[in-house]
């Protein structure tokens, strides 16, 4: 597995995507919550643990030592359903490497999130609609 640091352009996806749902008041604003961040006030907070993390798993897949790049939080529109869980589970995969990502509140709020954010795809379809309920 090779390992990279994903672009500011990936996070500020999966937040901007994150903070549409947070505002909406549902399940994922209680998944969020646990992050223990005063959201929506500490999205760009977010983003720069979201960095540090990945960070992390590179230096240990490559056994560096690099800082993690500054993050910069950008308003853009927000992706939908399919692209944010894309891009987080891209982000996920870049934090897979060493023991960290299993002890991390965070990587584990966001697996939660991208569950989440799953059934909330295939909810939405045509053929979930007709499937027999039982």
């Amino acid at each position: 597995m090779s390992a990279y640091i994903v672009e500011n352009e990936t996070i500020n996806r999966i937040i901007a995507y994150l903070s549409l749902e947070y505002a909406k008041g549902n399940y994922l604003k209680r998944i969020l919550d646990m992050a223990g961040l005063d959201l929506p006030r500490e999205f760009e907070k977010l983003g720069q643990t979201m960095l540090t993390l990945n960070t992390m798993a590179v230096n240990y897949r490559y056994n560096e030592n690099r800082e993690p790049p500054v993050f910069r939080l950008e308003r853009i529109v927000p992706p939908d359903p399919i692209q944010a869980l894309k891009s987080l589970q891209c982000f996920l995969y870049q934090c897979s490497e060493g023991e960290q990502f299993e002890n991390s509140k965070l990587f584990r709020i966001l697996e939660k999130a991208m569950r989440w954010i799953m059934k909330e795809i295939v909810t939405s379809l045509p053929a979930y609609e007709k499937a027999v309920w039982g």
